[in-house]
């Protein structure tokens, strides 16, 4: 589901009269929550005898309006709590200055810090960001495409789930010309914007420190090879065997979901080999982590 969180309005208790509960001796008191009805703009106007484009106005600091009636609007406002709705504000203008992001997750450092980069670069633009999560499920991207274009956001930056195969959510937004930009995991095959780092010369220079230390048998997690970051980084992890004249072993490649479980697996099955690897390369943190879970546990 989306990540996003819409908060209940406040509560106020109230006490019923009492009643007898069954089992139970003398009164027994029941508590009631009650949502306390949010103040409107018509509710100010209401009160105060005016239009709700006089309210709306001085709620604005319009010229037009008196210095006194804009502090009988402000006064009331205060006094009820009321919260002017800008979002709504904007849509009206043609503009919601909403920005949308979509990514797989936002445990971990990678994701957090991109994250943390848009939103500081979107707030000096002007811009809000609401930032949804995939959970790594194509069905939730899906989700939080739909639920971004409801918001009318005015722009889309996504990094792709690993279930991600296809292209066709991804042409709705287009065909909104809402614009849409790919971070850091992008589909093969598709003419998209996007901002991704050299993952084949960080495949290979992650597999070059470990030929310099000395090892020789390395072996690779890599996850699905339709994603670019995984076929990039399993490249680079072979140019830099072949650059030093050693041979692609096919059984010290292994291929999984990429997650904490993923890597167990992956280092159970190298574990299983005749002969061991001295060395691992890892395209992902997680399935890291699970690999050297099992080796502790040893």
């Amino acid at each position: 589901m989306p990540f996003c969180a819409t908060f209940a309005q406040p509560f106020t208790p109230t006490l019923p009269a009492s009643r007898p509960v069954l089992g139970q001796r003398g009164p027994a008191i029941s508590l009631y929550l009650v949502a306390r009805k949010r103040a409107s703009i018509t509710d100010l106007a209401k009160q105060l005898n005016i239009s709700v484009s006089t309210v709306s106005r001085a709620l604005s600091g319009h010229r037009a309006i008196s210095e006194a009636t804009v502090k009988r609007v402000t006064d009331l406002a205060q006094q009820l709590g009321y919260q002017r709705n800008n979002l709504a504000s904007g849509l009206r203008k043609g503009r919601s200055n909403m920005l949308g992001v979509v990514v797989p997750h936002i445990d971990g450092n990678f994701f957090s810090q991109v994250v943390k980069g848009i939103e500081a670069a979107a707030s000096k633009a002007g811009y809000h960001v609401l930032i949804c999560q995939s959970n790594e499920d194509v069905a939730h991207e899906r989700e939080n495409l739909e639920t971004l274009m409801n918001a009318q956001v005015e722009g889309i930056l996504v990094s792709l789930s690993r279930t991600t195969r296809e292209f066709k959510h991804f042409e709705k937004v287009r065909k909104r010309d809402i614009p849409l930009v790919f971070f850091d995991r992008i589909l093969d095959g598709h003419d998209v914007n996007a901002v991704v780092l050299d993952d084949r010369a960080g495949g290979y220079r992650a597999t070059r420190h470990l030929l310099d230390q000395g090892y020789r048998r390395i072996a690779h997690f890599t996850g699905p090879q339709y994603l670019n970051i995984y076929k990039l980084r399993r490249q680079g992890y072979e140019d830099a065997l072949r650059e030093h004249g050693l041979p692609i072993e096919e059984e010290l490649i292994i291929f999984g979901s990429m997650d904490m479980d993923a890597g167990r697996a992956g280092m159970e099955q190298l574990l299983a080999l005749p002969q061991l690897p001295d060395a691992v390369f890892s395209g992902s943190d997680f399935s890291a982590a699970g690999a050297l879970q099992v080796l502790h546990e040893r």
